[in-house]
């Protein structure tokens, strides 16, 4: 059984993670925004994520924020797997949740970072 100060301990350490994928997913839906990335589409995450950074038609700035979209992307998929190793597939969930609804409630359309969280809440459901 968890003392008190472990639960806020836990509490404390959840919320900081939230904050950071909260960021991380709104640096995400704004540069896919930039670069005119409809990640909210089906099929279209999985194209920014095996299609190369570099497009020759594009300019050099638009090619960094190319680059830097997938590589967040990325990112973000190991930092949501590590929430999962560490807190528990449930909490992550949570966690990613939470991050979406904060992104919306700032005006972002939902899906505009590339997560389907009703999709992923389906997947959590029992049966």
């Amino acid at each position: 059984m968890q003392t008190e100060a472990a639960q806020q301990a836990l509490t404390q350490y959840a919320l900081r993670l939230e904050g950071r994928l909260e960021k991380l997913d709104e640096r995400i839906a704004a540069l896919a925004h930039l670069v005119g990335a409809r990640l909210e589409q089906r099929g279209q995450l999985q194209l920014w994520l095996h299609q190369q950074p570099d497009a020759p038609q594009q300019s050099a700035r638009q090619n960094r924020m190319r680059g830097e979209l997938r590589a967040l992307l990325v990112l973000r998929y190991r930092v949501i797997t590590q929430y999962c190793d560490e807190l528990g597939a449930p909490l992550a969930l949570q966690l990613v949740c939470y991050a979406e609804e904060r992104l919306q409630a700032r005006g972002w359309a939902p899906g505009a970072d590339g997560l389907d969280v009703q999709a992923l809440q389906r997947l959590d459901r029992p049966g």
